[in-house]
């Protein structure tokens, strides 16, 4: 079976800009390899939605229809009861006078960017508070039931020591920074807040970011911060997070691409835009996208067992052909050895020479 077939099934399936009523797989791709993959990318609780809204759903086989459903309506109800911790989260916070901004799939969640409460699964609760008020909200936290198991969370980290209580179906993490310190330059706490949006819920408020600020998370988290040890990996779920805001909102691309190329990120930029294109059919109006994927993408995405030798021979051809990233290399290498560095300042800069 080639991956890519799979893959781009999905992407039609669940593009934001509709593919009509067209058939949805080729012959040699089965719904079983379907749900397989939609399964390890954390979107077959979007199918059904999707196809509702196509128009093909009910044209699938019984059994199809019964497991798509009920994967559909389980994640509606741990949604459902995620909003309801994050309001209660939200309602102890506003009252020592902090308003919580919903990061990540909690602020997809309550803006309805999927347009279906069901249609994203979504881990744990991320939500970005000062810095300066940190003790004072963990207190509050911890006046409220919650623990904090994971003891030794490294200081200086972008968010607090997570917090779990027991009959909570997530798992809560304060962020002081709305993206890894490691790329803190791209979007600051204070630049976040002065232009989110607030969402009133009962008895408590929320903020959201903006949009133009979530797609710059969207690309930092899925194309970075979760991506230490591999370049070539890439999650659906992300993508179509990306794929969506392109589609429904209007962003400042101006912006995006002023802090993603001042960061040095501008080729991850290029490749989350152009996997955005190439799965979901979606394209920022007047920004040019590659035409093509780099060719090692498409490589390692169409022959997945061979992903960690392309992205050390990768490494290896930059290497010895580019002396600014052979001699980045050496330096990182040796300071991350040491314990001196982490990864990101490399990554940035192999980020921006794709």
């Amino acid at each position: 079976m080639n991956p890519l077939i799979p893959l781009q099934t999905i992407g039609r399936i669940l593009s934001p800009n509709g593919t009509g009523r067209a058939p949805l797989f080729k012959p040699d791709t089965s719904w079983e390899e379907i749900v397989a993959v939609s399964s390890l990318h954390l979107v077959t609780p979007a199918l059904t939605p999707a196809l509702i809204n196509k128009g093909t759903f009910s044209g699938l086989d019984a059994d199809l229809r019964q497991y798509l459903t009920y994967i559909h309506d389980l994640n509606v109800q741990r949604n459902t009861a995620l909003m309801t911790q994050a309001g209660e989260i939200s309602r102890v916070l506003n009252g020592i006078g902090i308003i919580p901004i919903m990061l990540k799939g909690m602020a997809y969640l309550f803006s309805g960017l999927h347009g279906d409460i069901g249609a994203r699964i979504v881990g744990d609760i991320d939500c970005l508070i000062p810095e300066e008020r940190a003790e004072e909200a963990l207190k509050q936290l911890e006046s409220e039931g919650y623990t904090f198991p994971w003891a030794g969370h490294p200081l200086g980290h972008h968010h607090l020591p997570p917090a779990a209580r027991e009959g909570s179906p997530a798992v809560v993490e304060l962020h002081t920074c709305p993206i890894k310190r490691d790329f803190a330059v791209l979007l600051s706490a204070n630049t976040l807040t002065r232009d989110m949006g607030y969402v009133d819920l009962e008895a408590c408020t929320i903020g959201i970011p903006s949009p133009t600020h979530q797609v710059l998370i969207c690309i930092e988290h899925e194309g970075l911060a979760n991506r230490d040890d591999d370049f070539l990996r890439v999650s659906l779920r992300g993508l179509h997070d990306l794929a969506c805001l392109v589609a429904r909102h209007d962003i400042d691309w101006d912006e995006v691409i002023r802090r993603l190329y001042s960061a040095g990120l501008g080729g991850i930029m290029k490749r989350y835009l152009a996997l955005a294109r190439g799965f979901f059919y979606v394209s920022p109006n007047g920004l040019p996208v590659p035409n093509h994927l780099p060719l090692f993408l498409r490589a390692a995405l169409r022959y997945p067992r061979i992903r960690q030798p392309l992205v050390i021979l990768s490494l290896a051809v930059r290497g010895v052909l580019e002396k600014r990233v052979r001699k980045a290399a050496l330096t990182y290498t040796r300071k991350v050895i040491r314990g001196e560095e982490s990864l990101a300042p490399l990554k940035r800069l192999m980020a921006n020479r794709e």
